[in-house]
């Protein structure tokens, strides 16, 4: 998975609070790179600009000339204790599998964009609020 679409997919989550039309811009990157498989080039720097200037908490480094949005453990952390917490009622959800990505977290001090994603879609699947 392309760092951007994480990227994307946290500024759409931070997008409740801001003016309708940086959500509607951020929706079309959103329905084009799901119809194209891809993020352009130059969506992603409009992604990045955008993060930045949103104060969005992720920090970009540049690797192999590709910027990399590197998503701050905090945010995913939080992410990970309601999952956990929602599991508590639904004795049929098993839980080592968030548990491993958390002590992994916890060792490297990052999250990995499979990590992100992973966490993301089972809030997404499970509609955990």
């Amino acid at each position: 998975m392309d760092a951007h679409f994480t990227l994307l997919n946290e500024l759409i989550e931070w997008s409740k609070d801001v003016p309708e039309y940086d959500a509607t811009f951020l929706n079309s990157i959103r329905e084009w790179s799901m119809a194209k498989g891809r993020i352009t080039t130059r969506q992603g720097e409009a992604l990045e600009r955008i993060a930045t200037s949103w104060s969005v908490p992720c920090e970009f480094t540049r690797r192999k000339g590709r910027v990399q949005p590197e998503l701050k453990v905090d945010r995913y952390k939080g992410k990970i204790a309601k999952i956990l917490e929602w599991a508590e009622s639904k004795p049929s959800f098993n839980t080592e599998f968030v548990e491993s990505i958390s002590d992994n977290i916890e060792e490297r001090g990052r999250v990995t964009d499979k990590q992100a994603e992973a966490i993301d879609n089972i809030i997404r699947r499970c509609r955990i609020a």
